[in-house]
């Protein structure tokens, strides 16, 4: 994802922290292998979508699907490189959807609010240089998130992924 810099009213903002990375996952304790997970992230990370009053120095485009800068979400951005390093060691939710979740608790204006990081990961085609491709598909503030949601060791997530196990829900 190399984005070039974008500069809103005299601001230059930088994508660079989310360049993609290969980091170790330690198996369950069942499966002693350890395996390399790379860390991709995607366009709505730090976009939304496009509003009246949003100025053309704010629009971005990726394919089909134009957005505008979100100058909160670009800011919350710089912490997921870490945020998913640290997350490896604890666990995932599943979401509504067909992805999965972490959730870091954040302080916004005063209120400690849900910052939801929703992944997708899948088997790598390309086993020389990982096992598992992680993609943050998006990631902002979520004041709603359901209070209760399935959960899944992070590292037991990758390393079903990476041994071609089927992932299922709790009951």
């Amino acid at each position: 994802m190399p984005w070039p810099t974008k500069t809103i009213k005299g601001t230059a903002y930088s994508f660079t922290h989310l360049a993609p990375f290969v980091m170790p996952v330690k198996a369950t304790p069942t499966d002693a292998a350890t395996y390399q997970l790379r860390v991709s992230f995607g366009f709505h990370t730090v976009t939304r979508a496009r509003e009246p009053a949003h100025t053309p120095d704010m629009f971005m485009s990726q394919g089909n699907d134009h957005r505008s800068l979100c100058i909160e979400r670009h800011a919350l951005s710089l912490q997921l490189p870490q945020l998913i390093r640290y997350a490896a060691a604890g666990k995932a939710f599943f979401s509504n959807e067909n992805n999965y979740i972490i959730v870091e608790r954040q302080t916004h204006n005063g209120v400690v609010v849900p910052y939801a990081v929703f992944f997708d990961v899948r088997q790598s085609a390309n086993r020389k240089t990982h096992d598992v491709a992680m993609t943050v598909v998006s990631a902002y503030l979520k004041a709603k998130l359901p209070k209760r949601l399935d959960t899944i060791k992070f590292a037991t997530l990758v390393s079903k992924i990476a041994r071609g196990e089927k992932v299922v829900r709790p009951k």
